[in-house]
């Protein structure tokens, strides 16, 4: 994967959970959230273009209505995505991580 998808998945999450989120975060919040993999500093997961740290004030997947936000974070990237010819899915790592897979 190039940086520049890379890059381009960050942007369409970033957007996305401002989106979904709008007034729950902002956008310092996002941006202290989101690592491209390999730069994530918890080493969650390397090899995937971006890792999400709900742990840093994004509202986690532990209940239903969580799951749904989530779900519409994903449709989200992917509509801004699909101009672009990319497709992700998003992955809970545990309750506090999440890694975004190109699909």
């Amino acid at each position: 994967m190039t940086m520049r998808e890379k890059k381009r998945i960050l942007a369409a999450y970033k957007a996305a959970l401002l989106k979904v989120f709008r007034g729950a975060v902002d956008a310092a919040t996002v941006d202290a959230a989101l690592y491209l993999g390999d730069e994530d500093p918890g080493g969650w997961a390397p090899d995937a273009p971006l890792v999400i740290h709900t742990e840093k004030g994004l509202p986690d997947r532990e209940s239903v209505s969580g799951i749904e936000a989530w779900v519409r974070v994903d449709d989200e990237a992917n509509a801004r995505l699909a101009k672009h010819g990319l497709r992700v899915f998003s992955e809970p790592i545990n309750m506090a991580v999440t890694a975004v897979w190109k699909v």
